[in-house]
């Protein structure tokens, strides 16, 4: 086999194993906070005298449906953006077939978990999936996973849609963490020590990643540091308000699962904008740190004597 044709025969292989890591990634991501949840429950279970899970466990492949819901909705937006970006270190002329690849993944992802979901559904009166809220969550889970695929694959067309990325990273990954730690501590966690702040400071700094990607020259770029800034701002918020908006088009009555009224989409985005994990004092953090180290590189990059 010549060279050239043992590259291409490698380069298919490596688009082919995309699928799966795309799948992964997504699963695995989308499902930690529920994972961890479960897992621990299971060690919580054994430490008893008879203990141990009882009544019916829903089916592992359909963990990312069981989050908390504020975590649901940042791990499958979270997941999607990571599965996303896999296609970016692939070779240029192969990037539009790695970005094919990612999204068969995501896809794949999902019509695993929802046929699982929905096979529970109709195998067990105690399945925690009802036709109501498994329509809506379903359709969320899709929306927001391949929105979120979007954003990772934006990141092909340069260091602005790498920026705008991360920058989706920045304002899910603080949500996401609080799920998973809170799965791991349990509800008995919260109380006057219970503080999450880290969570928000890890945002930040990638959110400074994503601007010192970007870059400041030419000084134009600064527009694009306000748009990855209003990415991380809103990406998880609007995650939240479709999260409502879903089930207010799928039962027309605009109530709950469990028979409550759903609060209005617009209210939801109000409230996680200005109170939500992408709160504006971070923000403007990451700005001012984005800039200090955007400016020592400036210097550092300068002509000796300038």
């Amino acid at each position: 086999m010549s060279p050239e044709r043992a590259a291409r025969v490698g380069d298919r292989v490596l688009l082919v194993l995309l699928v799966p890591l795309a799948a992964l990634t997504w699963w695995f991501v989308s499902s930690l906070p529920a994972l961890l949840e479960r897992m621990f429950a299971v060690l919580e279970g054994l430490g008893r005298v008879g203990g141990g899970v009882t009544g019916p466990e829903p089916g592992l492949l359909a963990l990312p449906l069981l989050g908390w819901p504020p975590t649901f909705v940042s791990g499958a937006l979270l997941g999607g953006v990571l599965a996303g970006l896999l296609a970016r270190p692939a070779d240029p002329a192969r990037r539009r077939a790695a970005a094919g690849a990612t999204v068969g993944g995501v896809l794949a992802g999902l019509v695993v978990v929802l046929a699982q979901a929905f096979a529970e559904l109709d195998e067990a009166a105690t399945s925690p999936f009802t036709p109501w809220s498994g329509t809506a969550m379903a359709v969320t889970l899709v929306l927001v996973s391949l929105l979120g695929w979007g954003a990772g694959t934006g990141a092909l067309g340069g260091r602005t849609g790498t920026g705008i990325a991360l920058g989706v990273v920045a304002g899910t990954l603080p949500a996401w963490l609080a799920g998973s730690a809170f799965a791991v501590l349990g509800p008995g966690s919260l109380g006057p020590g219970f503080d999450l702040g880290w969570t928000t400071w890890i945002g930040v700094a990638v959110l400074v990643g994503a601007l010192v990607t970007v870059g400041l020259r030419p000084v134009s770029r600064l527009a694009r540091w306000l748009l990855v800034v209003g990415v991380a701002w809103t990406a998880l918020p609007l995650a939240w308000s479709l999260q409502v908006l879903v089930p207010t088009v799928v039962n027309s009555t605009g109530t709950g699962p469990m028979g409550g009224r759903l609060p209005s989409p617009w209210q939801v985005l109000q409230d996680a904008l200005l109170d939500g994990p992408g709160r504006p004092l971070p923000l403007v953090a990451a700005l001012v740190v984005a800039a200090g180290i955007a400016a020592v590189r400036a210097r550092a990059a300068a002509p000796p004597g300038r």
